[in-house]
């Protein structure tokens, strides 16, 4: 009868554990979806997982209390009943020591079963389902906490005294972050859970949010406008050549900018007719700082209900046109393989062959520039841009740079416009040995 009551409080020393550490592991954002489907178990489990005080509280109170009997019972029953076995046997040494020989085997039985039966097992069943465990769990644990809330208000109130003398400051939640997420998507996509492309579409969506709207954009010179000044069949053939979804429309040059238009409203009727009433179909621009990150510029269109805005600078100059379909290109980018030839080519000697249409933010990631050679670099968003930047000019064939230790050389301009990039890191940096794009 002692033995089976022991072994009863072991067990229920197990469920202590095991409610516990399942409560403890639990995913709370699983729990939150069975909880707005109508289950009212992971309802409760939620709450326990969200306050977990009253609850951590209730569960030591349970196992020191069942260690308390544990040990009284075993001490006080077991330990006589094993000390008269050992008094028969026909060894007379034992038999003098019979009582200390019950103690220590007494102890050592009732030790193994709490460590196995009462910690270990109940532990493991807990992190293998964590979430059935703490919906079983929920509803007893709930009342044991509300029958046990005088004691726990004592001990709460005795451990926050404490804790204020020792003048430990309690830990504030963060939420989650980036980083764990990342993880944690990493980590499914291990496991097969989650599949290879929605891993690079979340950490697109995660680095898409650190990027500038100028590296995202049409730069200005690759920008297709047009001239109310140029005649009807100049522009026919701009846009005839040049297909886009928005023109910036301008009188001279992109420095007066009256406003925007749109390729169907000039298809929508008959072209010529259209480009002759450019005034009439053009809207007004909308504009964006070059300091503006992707996601403000995805909020300044989902309430103004455009799909583009030209990029200026602090001068009120334009960069470059940005749409909405290049923020989605971005949120794709290295997911889908295009044929185009790549942007950065290592070359035999080490040295790269770099697009100048490169995005800065892409090559300083590439290379791993340091934060000393980030910093203070403002008015340009491309590879290309920063010899401008340097150099004050637009470099001819052969004309090179030397910054922070790297090399860069113009290899190949057209039409006063920087095209390829000779690129030697610094000595002592090691080949990232970048992907081509």
């Amino acid at each position: 009868m002692i033995l089976l009551l022991l072994l009863l409080l072991i067990m229920l020393n197990g469920v202590f554990s095991m409610s516990e550490i399942a409560l403890i592991s639990v995913r709370k954002s699983r729990l939150e979806v069975e909880a707005q489907a109508g289950d009212k178990r992971a309802s409760q489990a939620l709450k326990l997982a969200q306050s977990p005080n009253q609850f951590l509280s209730t569960v030591q109170i349970g196992i020191t209390l069942v260690g308390i009997l544990t040990g009284a019972f075993g001490e006080a029953s077991l330990t006589r009943t094993v000390a008269a076995l050992v008094a028969r046997l026909p060894v007379p040494l034992l038999a003098a020591h019979s009582e200390g020989i019950a103690l220590v085997l007494v102890v050592f039985f009732i030790t193994y079963l709490s460590v196995v039966v009462g910690e270990l097992l109940p532990k493991r069943i807990g992190l293998a389902n964590p979430e059935g465990i703490a919906k079983w769990v929920a509803g007893p644990m709930t009342w044991l906490a509300r029958l046990a809330s005088p004691f726990i208000w004592l001990l709460s109130l005795t451990s926050d005294g404490i804790i204020k003398l020792l003048g430990i400051k309690g830990k504030s939640d963060g939420g989650v972050t980036e980083e764990e997420i990342n993880a944690l998507v990493r980590a499914g996509t291990s496991e097969g859970v989650v599949q290879e492309i929605e891993q690079g579409l979340v950490q697109n969506v995660f680095s898409l949010g650190d990027r500038h709207v100028g590296s995202l954009m049409t730069s200005r010179p690759d920008l297709v406008w047009l001239d109310v000044q140029a005649d009807v069949a100049s522009l026919r053939r701009t846009v005839l050549d040049h297909k886009s979804p928005v023109y910036p429309l301008a009188e001279g040059s992109l420095d007066h900018v009256l406003g925007t238009v749109r390729s169907e409203d000039l298809l929508s009727d008959d072209l010529d007719q259209q480009l002759g009433r450019l005034r009439e179909l053009s809207r007004e621009a909308l504009y964006l700082p070059a300091s503006s990150k992707a996601y403000h510029a995805l909020e300044l269109f989902r309430k103004s209900g455009r799909s583009h805005a030209l990029v200026v600078n602090e001068f009120g100059s334009v960069l470059g046109l940005l749409t909405i379909q290049d923020i989605f290109d971005a949120l794709v980018d290295d997911l889908v393989e295009e044929p185009s030839s790549p942007q950065v080519v290592r070359r035999d000697d080490g040295s790269y062959l770099i697009d100048a249409q490169l995005p800065f933010d892409e090559f300083a990631h590439q290379f791993q520039l340091t934060e000393a050679e980030r910093q203070g670099l403002t008015g340009f968003h491309t590879l290309g841009g920063l010899l401008l930047h340097e150099l004050g000019a637009v470099p001819k064939e052969g004309e090179h740079l030397t910054w922070y230790g790297h090399y860069f050389e113009a290899v190949d301009t057209d039409h006063g416009r920087i095209d390829k990039i000779l690129y030697l890191p610094k000595p002592g940096t090691d080949d990232p040995a970048p992907t081509p794009r």
